[in-house]
């Protein structure tokens, strides 16, 4: 590993953070320090650490005597930390530097120094606490806990949950033969009884109020109604703790009970929305029942205010996932839970329904479904409901009816930007060209812009009787498929 001229002075003109580490070290330093700082170092994510540096921005090298033999010093500290790091040793206008390349630990591997875990207070390394070490464990467990055995027993399942199942996985497929099965039957062949041990999935889907209460308190679902943001009590308030079978609809109906219309005119036709799209927020609630992290404590958070939805979950995103590629890519936290979500036709796949609500907003004319206020510790999705873009329901309605090619959610995602002249990323911009051969695009000067009717595509209803349409309202939307 060598460090070129220009990114060594690249480094000397960064702060000193969590992940670039400065010491000046002239003389000597020793090794028990360098260690810990580096464990310490590995556990943040990994970085570099420079001896013979000043510590004070803007860093002068001062060069260092400390560890004269670079492949000596590598190779003890690999021996006492048990991984390796990389020392290079790197001169300066003739002054000496050692440069050390920290890894970042893998996943539920903490680095430690003779037995003591480290993380960094500002720059010095300090033990980790019980708490630190637990949540390293709970956030970064690849194992599925939703396939694991717990101690609830057959009987601490609701059978109403358990019908509602058998019902919607007989109308799959080749599955009409589950209608006839033995509960445990079933429940074994959804791989939610394993031998004769109930899976938390079967837990989380079926159980009842005691039983959640006893073995898994934590997987309850609040749902909150809100008049306006600020804090306080809210106006009504549900609880839901019992098996996710029996309260997904009701909640719905919930939300539905204030789900008002929104309406706009183009010339003659009135049009008219629901503030809130059924498949999007039941997409968006079994996000959040899917993908949270069970082990860590918590409720999901249903928060429904008049033109706004939020819902919260535990846990951040799986590793790999951001909330710039959760069309693209699916990681469920929760696998055998997902799998029986799609066994009962509830998600096409076990995936995570992202494009099915960046489809409705967009062909809704509304903001795109924003995940920009989730943290490491928490997932919080709010979709807005509020009308903002008429002139784009019409848009996309025409290209329906004028028979254009299909759009995908990317190509949405891309004339949603380019209708409200917002910044496309790099796959928005792979699907422009597509966008302008089909004349759905057009560039004028520098930017691109939707073509409309002076451009050969006409916006609107064409060809229809005024008396035909003429006192009806148009309804906007998708429609939710019990399937």
């Amino acid at each position: 590993m060598e460090t070129l001229p220009t990114e060594f002075r690249a480094l000397l003109n960064e702060p000193e953070g969590m992940n670039l580490g400065f010491r000046k070290a002239r003389a000597n330093y020793t090794f028990r320090e360098l260690a810990e700082h580096c464990a310490a170092l590995a556990n943040e994510g990994g970085g570099k650490l420079l001896l013979g540096v000043a510590e004070q921005h803007p860093h002068t090298v001062v060069g260092t005597n400390a560890f004269p033999s670079p492949s000596k010093f590598e190779a003890k500290l690999d021996a006492k930390l048990g991984r390796h790091v990389p020392v290079e040793e790197y001169f300066h206008r003739a002054k000496r530097v050692l440069i050390l390349h920290v890894p970042a630990r893998e996943l539920c591997s903490p680095w430690n120094f003779e037995g003591k875990f480290l993380k960094l207070d500002g720059n010095s390394p300090v033990p980790m606490t019980s708490l630190d070490m637990r949540d390293i464990f709970i956030r970064e467990d690849p194992s599925d806990f939703s396939a694991r055995p717990c101690e609830a027993k057959l009987s601490d399942l609701s059978a109403e949950a358990i019908l509602y199942f058998r019902k919607r996985w007989a109308l799959q497929p080749r599955k009409a033969h589950v209608a006839k099965l033995s509960i445990k039957r079933l429940l074994q062949e959804a791989e939610l009884i394993v031998g004769d041990e109930i899976t938390f999935a079967a837990l989380i889907l079926f159980g009842t109020s005691e039983a959640l209460g006893r073995y898994l308190a934590r997987a309850e679902t609040i749902f909150e109604y809100r008049s306006s943001f600020r804090p306080g009590p809210a106006q009504d308030r549900q609880d839901h703790r019992s098996g996710f079978f029996t309260y997904f609809d009701k909640l719905w109906e919930k939300i539905d009970q204030r789900n008002d219309w929104q309406h706009f005119r183009e010339k003659f036709i009135k049009y008219g929305i629901k503030t809130f799209d059924e498949a999007s927020v039941r997409e968006a609630i079994l996000n959040a029942v899917c993908h949270r992290n069970y082990r860590e404590e918590g409720s999901i958070f249903v928060r429904l205010f008049p033109r706004q939805i939020e819902i919260d979950s535990p846990g951040g995103f799986p590793m790999g996932i951001t909330s710039d590629n959760l069309i693209d890519k699916s990681k469920p936290k929760n696998q055998r839970l997902a799998d029986s979500l799609a066994k009962a036709g509830l998600v096409k796949r076990a995936g995570q329904g992202v494009d099915v609500m960046v489809e409705a907003s967009v062909r809704q004319g509304k903001t795109l479904p924003d995940f920009s206020r989730s943290t490491e510790y928490g997932v919080r999705l709010t979709l807005d409901g509020r009308l903002e873009n008429p002139e784009l329901i019409l848009f996309l309605k025409n290209l329906e009816l004028a028979d254009n090619p299909k759009l995908f959610p990317h190509d949405l995602r891309t004339i949603y930007a380019i209708a409200n002249q917002e910044h496309l990323d790099e796959t928005m911009r792979s699907r422009v060209p597509d966008l302008l051969d089909s004349g759905i695009v057009i560039l004028r000067g520098t930017r691109y812009h939707l073509a409309h009717e002076e451009d050969g595509v006409l916006v609107g209803i064409p060809d229809i009787s005024r008396t035909e349409y003429e006192g009806t309202v148009v309804r906007v939307g998708s429609d939710y498929c019990q399937n």
